[in-house]
């Protein structure tokens, strides 16, 4: 079954299924999205919807509607994000230090053995 949402010009609701979408009064210029759609389109294109249109006007111009990022679509199921494992600010310096001293006692090793006679 098809799945809906709707963008009210500040943000987006849904999913709905076609019996919810006909108890709303969806307008004619309602941006609409389900999935293989590229970005939000007005309801009076999709053609499965037209029985249930009103003729109410929405106050939201469709250049001012952000795109939808299809991308969280598809991930609703199971949206687990793994924590990433950062360096706190002491272990930052106290790396930063080490790899310093390396460096610096390789190029005291280097330096000696370039000059020595």
């Amino acid at each position: 079954m098809k799945q809906y949402f709707i963008h009210n010009g500040r943000s987006e609701s849904g999913p709905f299924n076609f019996e919810q979408l006909k108890q709303m009064h969806i307008s004619k210029e309602s941006l609409v999205w389900y999935e293989g759609l590229q970005k939000w389109v007005k309801a009076t294109t999709v053609s499965e919807l037209q029985e249930i249109l009103s003729d109410s006007v929405s106050s939201t111009p469709i250049e001012n509607i952000p795109v939808l990022d299809l991308s969280k679509k598809r991930s609703t199921t199971n949206n687990k994000r793994k924590k990433k494992h950062i360096l706190n600010p002491d272990q930052t310096k106290k790396t930063a230090l080490t790899i310093w001293i390396i460096f610096s006692v390789l190029m005291l090793v280097a330096m000696y053995l370039y000059l020595k006679p």
